[in-house]
This record gives structure tokens, sequence and C-alpha cells, in this order.
């Protein structure tokens, strides 16, 4: 067994985007949810009720995502954010496709989806794509079967794989829970309702502790 691969390896096809219509029309009578870039961020916090919704023809259907899809931003970015932003797809209840700045990545059976989804994360937030990334027209584009052919990672065996994400989605929850709790301490502070803030912030802090100690004790 090869000690490292390349990202393409654990790809079993992806999925392109389609940002269809904003109102229905005879060709577009199709209704989804829309996930764009801007959207990346607020869906690995968990939130999926906030997605433009659009219309699309009916040839769109084999477009739509499941559990377990890798949604990654191929256009867009900043002069020091790369593209490559990625979310993972959870708890998928409703008809929810990519926007054209976007592809969706299905992985295949034998490695874990979610491994995967850490892996692409990591890469990302360590500046790995800026080095595979092309400019037309004042938008940047990821060259992403450039980058998935020459990134190449540790070859894993799948119970590694699954231990590894057991710690880090233990991590993500932690740090959904503090800020749920952020956004309540803020609420409550407008309403000024001193005895809630109290509560609210004595089990943020709880929160946060046991966060640190699960941090230190997994490194």
């Amino acid at each position: 067994m090869s000690d490292y691969i390349n990202i393409n390896t654990f790809i079993e096809t992806d999925i392109s985007g389609d940002w269809g219509k904003e109102e229905e029309d005879k060709k577009h009578k199709l209704k989804v949810f829309c996930v764009r870039g801007a959207d990346i961020n607020s869906l690995n916090m968990g939130n999926y009720k906030e997605f433009p919704i659009r219309f699309v023809q009916e040839k769109s259907k084999d477009k739509f995502l499941k559990e377990e899809n890798i949604i990654i931003e191929i256009s867009g970015g900043s002069p020091t954010q790369s593209t490559g932003r990625v979310a993972f797809l959870e708890n998928v209840d409703k008809d929810i496709i990519c926007s054209n700045f976007c592809r969706a990545l299905q992985i295949k059976k034998e490695f874990s989806a979610k491994y995967v989804f850490y892996l692409l994360q990591n890469i990302y937030k360590s500046d790995i794509f800026f080095n595979f990334e092309s400019k037309t027209s004042g938008i940047k584009n990821l060259l992403y079967n450039s980058a998935f052919e020459n990134i190449k990672v540790p070859n894993r065996d799948y119970a590694i794989q699954e231990k590894i994400v057991m710690t880090l989605s233990s991590i993500d929850k932690k740090i959904q829970l503090l800020h749920q709790l952020n956004d309540n301490l803020a609420q409550c502070y407008k309403k000024r309702d001193p005895t809630l803030v109290s509560f609210l912030f004595y089990f943020y802090l709880s929160v946060h502790q046991h966060w640190q100690k699960g941090i230190t004790e997994g490194s």
C-alpha cells in the first residue's frame, strides 16, 4: 500500500451546479434550495434555513445533492482568501443543489466521506489551493482537477479515518454550541435580561472549559 495518494483517489464522481431561475416558469418548475460559496460557513455550522430558493428544470434532478456529499467552492475567493472552501452535507431533508460557482463531490464507499471533508478543509486552511488558481474576468477559479491530481495526502485505512472523524466531529459540535450560546447571549443582552445572561454566561464558560480539556486530552 502506497504511503501517499492523491485526492482523486477518494472521488466517485463530481456534480456540477445550477443557478436556475429566481421565479418559476414553463421550463423551470422544480423548487430547490441552492448553496452558494457564501453559504458554506453557515452550512458547516448546521444552518440549513437561509439558502436562496431557485427553480430548475426537470433534467437537473440528477444534480440534487445527497447525504455525505461534499460541496466545494470552485469560483470566488479574494486576494487574501483562496477558493476551495468546503461543506459537508448531513441531515438532508430538502432538495438541495449547488450554484454554478460550486461543485459537489461523491466519495467512494471504501472511504469515509467526512474524513475526506476534513482533509479538504485542512488543505484549504493551509492555503494550498492558492497554488491551483486561475483568474478570468476578475474572478478566481480553482483548477480542481489539477489540485486533486497533484495534492498528496497520507493513505490511511478506514478505521483510522473514522477515529479521526470522531475526534474532529466532537470538537465541531462543541464549537457549534459555543456559537449558539454566543448568539443567545447577544440576544439576551439586547433584551436586558440579567438573570438569563448570567446563566448563559456561566454555561458558556463551562462548555468552553470542557472543550479546552477535550482538545488537551486529544493532543
